[in-house]
Formats: C-alpha cells, structure tokens, sequence
C-alpha cells in the first residue's frame, strides 16, 4: 500500500510539473511574440489566441472529461472501450465543426476587432480546433488508463513545440498570420501519441455490454464549458468583442463641453 502511495505521488508531482512547465513555456512564447511582433500585429494575434482557445476548451473540455471516466471504468472491469473512444471521436468532431462555423463566421463578420478573414487566420482558426480537438481524445484515453507520464509529456512537448516554432516564425518572417499558424501547427503533436494509446486497448480486454458516453453528462458539460473555458484563456480580452470607438468620437468626449 505504501508502494502505491508512493507511486501515486511520484506521477503528480511529475505531471503537476510537466503542467507547470508547460505554463512557463507558453508565457515565453507570448513574451517573444510580443517583442517581435508590432503593437497592432500583436494584438491580432493575442485576439486569435484568446478566442481560439476559448472555442477549444469549450469544445475539447468536455469530451475529454467524460471519455476519461468511461476508459477508466471500462479498464477497470478488464472491458474493452474502442466504442466509446469512436463515440468521442465522432461527438468532438460535430462540436469542433460547429466551432469552425463560428469561428469563421466571427472573422468574416469582422465582430471581433483584430480578428479578420485573411487565409494564414481562417487555416490557422481550423486547423487549431482540429487539432485540440484530436488533442482532447488522445488526452482522455491517456488519463483514463492512468498513464500519467505520457499525459505530462503531451502537455509539456506541446507547449515546447508551440514556443519552438513561434521563435522560428518571429525570426524568419514576424506577422500575426504566420505566429498563428504556428501555434496551431503545433497542436498536431498529439499525433505522436496515436498508437500509445491504441496499444492501451489489447483484445485482451472483454468486450463490454454497458453503455458508453453518458448523454446527460456530456450535455451538462458541454453547457458548462464556454463559462468555465472564459477563466482558462487568461488572455481574453474584452476591447476583442467590441469594435474600436472612431477618431472623431474619442476627440469629442475628451472635450470640456462632454464633460
């Protein structure tokens, strides 16, 4: 039993750190970012890192939470969960395409000021829900089998990747687009972990006859998500839902007859 303990402590501290790590390396990349980018490139940018990680917490969160609980229970009982794993798959890939029509339909109406339609922002806004969304499914069959040590290197080599070519990005060519596209590229990491977490799921294991995903827990969480996803993305800015107020209205109400 205390061998356990001591295991069980062993791989917290290890993935407390690994998320930790992945904090400092995600402040380094915004640091770089705007250092190399000008004030209204960075801007654009921190608008499209602020609403693309709102949007894929809010779809990604949720599926991963529940599909954890179902992997854990089904190993557990020694049970087979490719199902539930394909029944994530498909759900994550509806929210993540309704996140892309208003992802696109956010950046076409030109509601979110700095966030424009432009081709590096729209591939960049697609291709970062897709891979947070794979990000969600692969995270899910990782903790729900308790492999905490290639939870931690997921969490932490995403974020090194992420830092790693927005530097790359900021020396070779500095625009807003491309440190997005950046970012996003970097979701697909989670790739490298693909077969890990088939190999989790033998035909050793007894193909189970209880159901899978719950419904009414995925819904609750889905509804949570946006309101807890606006406390995770630490750099939503509220001027991004706004539009700018126009040059003569400013000069106007700075006047002594507005006051």
């Amino acid at each position: 039993m205390r061998g356990q303990d001591k295991s069980l402590t062993q791989r917290s501290f290890v993935l407390s750190a690994c998320f930790v790590l992945a904090g400092l390396l995600a402040y380094v990349l915004m640091a770089v970012a705007k250092r190399s980018l000008s004030a209204e490139e960075f801007s654009r940018f921190s608008v499209f890192w602020s609403f693309g990680f709102f949007l894929t917490a809010s779809v990604g969160a949720p599926v991963e939470q529940e599909l954890s609980r179902s992997v854990a229970y089904r190993e557990a009982h020694g049970q087979r969960f490719d199902d539930v794993v394909r029944s994530a798959t498909r759900l994550v890939g509806l929210l993540a395409a309704g996140a892309i029509v208003i992802a696109l339909g956010a950046a076409l109406s030109g509601r979110l000021n700095g966030l424009h339609a432009n081709a590096p922002t729209t591939v960049a806004l697609v291709l970062l829900l897709v891979g947070e969304a794979a990000t969600s499914i692969v995270r899910g069959v990782l903790s729900g089998t308790r492999t905490t040590s290639a939870v931690g290197l997921l969490v932490a080599g995403q974020s090194g990747v992420r830092m790693l070519l927005v530097i790359v990005v900021v020396v070779l060519h500095p625009t807003s687009g491309l440190v997005a596209m950046a970012v996003a590229t970097s979701s697909l990491t989670c790739l490298v972990f693909i077969r890990h977490t088939s190999t989790r799921n033998t035909g050793r294991l007894a193909r189970s006859n209880e159901p899978g995903l719950s419904r009414s827990g995925v819904v609750r969480l889905v509804a949570a998500a946006p309101f807890s996803a606006i406390f995770s993305v630490g750099t939503l800015h509220l001027r991004a839902w706004s539009r700018p107020i126009p040059t003569k209205t400013r000069l106007a109400m700075s006047s002594p007859h507005y006051r």
